[in-house]
């Protein structure tokens, strides 16, 4: 039988193994940004806010820890023409394919969403 000292060393050295145990699998929860084969940039990753600045239209969106500035035009239609701003809500997960920035690294232009698995193209 394991007396009190043992117990709060197996405790202990159980406690201290989580973490190298949680963070791959937090890793691979499927957020981030990757290059495709077609030279776009994609990122997955959860909605931040959406704004307005004069005519254009920004997304921020958190990526695996990154946080992307997302530019397109005008809002996205899709083929009704009926814009899908109102499906875009904080803390939805949506896919992002478009031309990154030269001048930053967390920076993209717009070419096509995903949401749900339905494409979007801008």
């Amino acid at each position: 039988m394991p007396n009190r000292r043992q117990l709060l060393a197996l405790t202990l050295g159980t406690l201290a193994t989580l973490p190298a145990l949680t963070l791959p699998a937090m890793a691979s929860d499927g957020n981030g940004s990757k290059r495709l084969d077609n030279g776009l940039t994609e990122i997955t990753g959860f909605l931040d806010r959406a704004e307005t600045r004069g005519d254009a239209h920004v997304l921020i969106i958190n990526a695996g820890g990154e946080e992307w500035t997302v530019d397109f035009p005008a809002p996205p239609a899709n083929a009704n023409d009926q814009p899908i701003g109102l499906a875009l809500h904080p803390g939805m997960v949506l896919t992002v394919q478009g031309h990154q920035a030269q001048d930053t690294a967390w920076r993209m232009r717009a070419s096509r969403l995903i949401i749900d698995g339905t494409p979007y193209d801008l």
